[in-house]
């Protein structure tokens, strides 16, 4: 689903309740991501797809970079 969202295909996102494993904090729907209570009860927080998309693209982005200006660790 992190690569469906990348490549901007939502529509074909499906509702999963598996899809953050045993942590049930967060889900991804078509809506967006839904961010739980700790009792997996209420939604406390929608981010939309879009703005899960930069994050994620930035993430990759920031992982793909090497440390201490192209130095190896």
């Amino acid at each position: 689903m992190v690569n469906t969202t990348i490549n901007g295909n939502f529509i074909s996102i499906e509702e999963d309740p598996d899809v953050s494993s045993g942590y049930d904090v967060a889900f991804i729907t078509p809506n967006g991501i839904e961010v739980m209570d700790e009792n997996v009860a209420n939604v406390i927080e929608i981010i939309p797809l879009q703005e899960f998309k930069e994050i994620l693209i930035g993430w990759r982005d920031f992982l793909l970079t090497p440390p201490l200006d192209g130095s190896r660790v």
